[in-house]
């Protein structure tokens, strides 16, 4: 990795020197595999800035054919971060096929709250002793999958994961079950998967994590799936680890000897302890393979289309009723935008709620998450990035919310309600539409412009008023 685009990218400030020095504040990094501009990545992008998200760094720029570049790419950025941004939080995604919908804020705080969680369901499987002795926490969440691929059912990462910890009969009397739907067998089954198309969490615990994924894959450069394939089975290994630590504990007649799964012997001396774990509930990201029905766009002051999406979907004790208080307790969603010019009665009104405009909802748990990734395939679902662009709140009025986010100082982009932490952005300067990458001769910055050409904008903004327009401070919105 270029390491001087990651320096250059923040630490040059006296305010960004004076967050990296603070032990109450961090920065916010965004990681994204990109070889190259497409309109997807794109709006990506967009909606990232929209929400109020950091600038994001594109690695692997211009480098095809190696298929553990996820890896090594994401690590050679951590390794080129100075030890004082250890506690740093980073967040790694997929770029063609996710869409950001809640603020940052929202998911800091789910973060934190999901690792809660998971501390103490962990301590209540493995218990107070082995919990304490080997330090085991849950510092790193991927999202999670009804599948597990591509592993087969006697690998590690498919049978040593815990089971989901989602309401066992969340789809019915059929959950878990194969109910003959041939296009998607898993359709009832909750989630239980890795899926690395999301992760978040430190930079010293991700470092570690990849450091041991790329020996990995070093060994086996030809694994099936790659980077998931990977990261699946050193969550297996964790997995099979943590168990074995428990049923030592039990006596000899407790324990189960009949197994027919794949032999796994720990190396010893080897640390297996990583401190990963899934967003069961789909929280902070919701993958749509495996779960094509799982999710629609819901209007929560509109009754109507909620119990019309309940009907058609056979939901007959639905958790989708309203919508979650942590969404609904955020600023407004338009409240950013000026009204200065006499066409403005076209946008919505400060004072609109969350409750009034469209989003994408699981109908099972009735969770909005933060994330959405469009990476459900069969039938042609890819185009959806395509078809459902203009469901997502904010971008009928996408260049109106983007003008309001560039004229926003820079300011902390969450503090977390668990221990007051405040997350910036790793830039702070002019350069704040576009994207760092690790291509030394480019400098590492790349506008907007360069990045999302005339006619990728055409599709972003969907408006007829051309590529957008940086305004000058003081200038009415002319390019709304």
């Amino acid at each position: 990795f270029h390491s001087d685009s990651i320096k250059n990218a923040y630490l040059k400030t006296a305010s960004s020197v004076e967050i990296a020095a603070s032990k109450n504040s961090g920065f916010f990094h965004i990681l994204i595999p990109a070889d190259k501009s497409d309109v997807n990545l794109c709006k990506t992008i967009l909606s990232a800035t929209i929400l109020g998200y950091p600038t994001p760094t594109l690695y692997n720029w211009d480098k095809t054919g190696d298929k553990m570049a996820k890896i090594s790419g994401a690590l050679d950025y951590l390794r080129a971060l100075d030890s004082n941004q250890d506690e740093d939080m980073v967040l790694l995604v997929d770029g063609f096929d996710l869409w950001f919908q809640l603020s940052p804020q929202i998911m800091i705080d789910r973060y934190h709250e999901i690792n809660g969680r998971a501390h103490e369901r962990v301590r209540g499987r493995v218990g107070d002793e082995l919990m304490d002795r080997s330090a085991t926490t849950q510092t790193i969440i991927f999202s999670s999958q009804k599948r597990c691929w591509p592993g087969k059912d006697d690998d590690l990462s498919c049978y040593a994961v815990p089971e989901s910890p989602l309401p066992r009969y969340i789809y019915g009397p059929q959950t878990d079950i194969d109910v003959g739907d041939t296009k998607n067998p898993y359709l009832k089954f909750r989630q239980r998967w890795l899926n690395a198309g999301f992760m978040i969490g430190p930079v010293d615990e991700l470092r570690t994590l990849f450091e041991r994924a790329l020996e990995r894959a070093e060994a086996n450069p030809n694994q099936e799936g790659n980077d998931q394939n990977v990261l699946s089975t050193i969550w297996g290994e964790q997995e099979y680890v943590r168990e074995a630590a428990r049923l030592s504990k039990l006596p000899p007649w407790k324990r189960d000897k009949k197994t027919t799964r794949k032999a796994f012997e720990p190396a010893p001396g080897t640390n297996y302890e990583f401190g990963v774990g899934l967003d069961y509930e789909s929280a902070l990201s919701i993958p749509t393979v495996f779960a094509e029905y799982d999710s629609q766009w819901l209007v929560f002051s509109d009754s109507k289309t909620l119990d019309k999406a309940f009907s058609e979907y056979n939901i007959t004790d639905p958790r989708a009723t309203s919508i979650q208080a942590d969404v609904a307790n955020e600023p407004a969603p338009f409240n950013s935008i000026r009204y200065d010019k006499a066409d403005d009665w076209r946008l919505p009104t400060q004072s609109m709620s969350w409750k009034e405009v469209p989003l994408y909802t699981n109908l099972w748990t009735g969770i909005v998450p933060a994330v959405i990734h469009h990476n459900a395939h069969r039938d042609g679902l890819k185009a959806l990035r395509e078809t459902v662009w203009d469901r997502m709140w904010f971008q009928p009025h996408a260049r109106a919310l983007l003008n309001a986010r560039m004229r926003e100082p820079y300011k902390p982009m969450a503090v977390s309600k668990s221990d007051g932490r405040k997350w910036f952005s790793t830039m702070d300067g002019e350069k704040t539409l576009g994207a760092w990458t690790d291509n030394a001769e480019q400098g590492g910055w790349m506008d907007w412009t360069d990045l999302c050409p005339a006619k990728d904008q055409e599709e972003i903004f969907r408006d007829g008023k051309g590529p957008w327009v940086k305004q000058k401070i003081g200038e009415e919105s002319a390019h709304w």
